[in-house]
């Protein structure tokens, strides 16, 4: 659309939103603007010379020319409104390593031996399970060229993860046993605030994962039935900031009951904290490494205790329930997960150590 308008007594003329075409590859339109135009028969010749450079591909890519960076923003885009935040967050992440290592190579000339180097370069800086979410995204992203014609095959689809040296790191390791919980949570208790002992009370006496608790208001805690609600989490956006969203999955949505210790703990932080607003965040300081943060504070101040991470809480709460004689049904449903073949790798570890103890038992029986 051509505009008359009026700047300094003088008459002008601006190109305003004008579609001069679609992109082919994305199916965005292209749209121009200019002002400060000194004639209609001006504005008309920036028209015509916009069109004939989009159309002469100089407005969008050039299937000859395509490089995997843009083919990966492609993709990207054409799927960013079918995922959530925090996925588009992990999936810039890894695709930023592919950009920045194979990025500038044009699709076309792109070829297994590149990509097979690429991933095994990658095996002397990423864990195996780190490098395979690289290799899936390569190969998605080359999908999407070869469905839209881009090119006629995928290599990515015949790259293989390099062989990586089995670590053995002891299941012991991963979560603490009963004893070893008691001392830790003591240990906050007497040296640390309010706020970090429920932090970690409710880790290890819920199993919720973190962006469980982050997402908490004092709205799903039910004081009087002692309840927690579990209907919402904390994730990071693209940006890198948190935002709540949905449960993990359909599961993950749950109510958890609390002992009394727990609900006791909550009250006095609540009135500690003068919080009257049951919408108001339980934890405000809602940033990506806040219970990380927190838990290094511990491991610094008291280098002796074994140090799990955060989510090894969550696996310390299942063992100690199957410790406790829930069933794996009770356990799946507190965990809220979706698939109880998960449930059962941890019951596995469980019972792994009771026919040990069995053993062991039999043997000293056996000796007297």
């Amino acid at each position: 659309m051509i505009q008359e308008y009026i700047k300094n007594n003088k008459k002008c003329f601006k190109v305003r939103n004008h579609y001069i075409g679609t992109n082919p590859y994305t199916g965005e339109e292209k749209r121009i603007n200019k002002s400060g135009l000194s004639s209609k028969r001006e504005a008309e010749l920036f028209i015509a010379k916009e069109r004939i450079a989009f159309e002469n591909n100089q407005g969008y890519f050039n299937d000859d020319k395509l490089k995997l960076n843009d083919l990966i923003d492609m993709w990207i885009d054409q799927h960013r409104h079918t995922i959530k935040e925090s996925s588009l967050f992990v999936i810039n992440h890894i695709t930023d390593i592919i950009k920045s290592n194979i990025g500038n190579v044009e699709i076309k000339k792109l070829t297994l031996p590149v990509c097979q180097k690429f991933i095994n370069n990658n095996a002397k800086k990423y864990s195996k399970r780190y490098n395979e979410k690289v290799r899936i995204y390569l190969k998605k992203a080359l999908d999407y060229a070869v469905q839209n014609n881009y090119i006629d095959k995928n290599v990515g689809q015949y790259v293989k993860l390099p062989r990586y040296e089995i670590e053995k790191v002891s299941s012991q390791n991963k979560f603490y046993n009963k004893q070893e919980l008691k001392e830790f949570l003591q240990i906050v208790e007497d040296n640390f605030e309010l706020e970090i002992l429920i932090i970690f009370r409710l880790l290890a006496y819920t199993g919720a994962r973190k962006g469980e608790l982050l997402a908490l208001t004092w709205k799903d805690i039910d004081f009087k039935n002692c309840n927690l609600d579990i209907n919402k989490t904390c994730t990071v956006d693209k940006k890198g900031k948190f935002c709540i969203n949905s449960t993990k999955t359909k599961t993950s949505n749950r109510v958890i009951s609390l002992d009394s210790g727990t609900i006791n703990l909550l009250k006095e932080f609540r009135f500690k904290s003068a919080t009257f607003n049951i919408d108001q965040a339980i934890f405000s300081k809602k940033y990506n490494d806040y219970f990380n943060l927190k838990l290094k504070k511990i491991y610094k101040k008291f280098p002796q205790l074994k140090k799990i991470s955060i989510h090894d809480f969550r696996h310390t709460h299942a063992s100690l329930l199957f410790d406790s004689g829930a069933s794996i049904k009770e356990v799946q449903e507190r965990l809220g997960h979706a698939d109880v073949k998960t449930t059962m790798n941890i019951y596995t570890h469980v019972t792994e150590k009771q026919q040990e103890k069995t053993a062991n038992r039999f043997a000293e029986y056996m000796i007297k």
